[in-house]
């Protein structure tokens, strides 16, 4: 096992002022320990999370750095090392319209985000009859709430580190239909909620 981490608290020194998206020189041993704690980096031996840290791209990111767009593309997921991160999602139905409806969570280290887009196109095509329009890019934004470093590792990667245990892939892409069963209801009935008011205004101005 890794030699047993006798300083457990792990003080990290990443400083402050550093530039968007900047790449941080952290050691392995730390990016292996959060893994440690991380679904589903978790169900990993320690050998196989050494030949996956390295893999990934440590970024450090300042205050309110908005890093992710929702409605991009992405391939990618991301590990939380440190630092705050605001996970929000505008779920206004119709661009046009005024009202701005967000939803947000804040999240810190050893959270794991963006995983949906790594098992998207095996939801796609194991579901051929369903429909998905409107989902397959990123469903949120990201801001760092406070200093923080992340770790990004690419679709390639993760894709050879799930084939070593199907079980987990599977339970990823179980996760990301539950996701688009319940954010289907939710849109329905704010389609719903939207045409009410519209017959509401309309009724009023009668």
């Amino acid at each position: 096992d890794m030699e047993e981490d006798s300083d457990s608290s792990i003080i990290m020194p990443w400083g402050m002022g550093f530039e968007i998206g900047n790449y941080a020189d952290i050691p392995e041993r730390d990016i292996v320990y959060v893994m440690r704690l991380a679904y589903p980096f978790s169900e990993f031996s320690m050998e196989t999370l050494r030949r996956t840290a390295w893999r990934g791209v440590p970024i450090q990111y300042d205050p309110n750095d908005v890093f992710i767009n929702q409605g991009e593309e992405g391939d990618s997921c991301f590990l939380v090392i440190n630092g705050v991160i605001e996970i929000s999602v505008n779920i206004a139905e119709d661009v046009s319209h005024e009202a701005r409806e967000n939803q947000s969570i804040y999240i810190g280290a050893g959270s794991v985000f963006g995983e949906h887009s790594l098992v998207w196109n095996d939801v796609l095509s194991e579901n051929p009859g369903c429909n998905f329009s409107g989902y397959g890019k990123r469903e949120f934004f990201a801001r760092a709430e406070e200093a923080c470093v992340i770790v990004e590792f690419s679709k390639s990667c993760m894709s050879e580190l799930l084939a070593l245990d199907p079980s987990i892939h599977q339970v990823l892409k179980d996760n990301c239909l539950h996701y688009i069963a319940s954010t289907t209801i939710q849109r329905s009935y704010r389609r719903y909620r939207m045409r009410c008011r519209r017959l509401l205004l309309t009724f009023n101005r009668a």
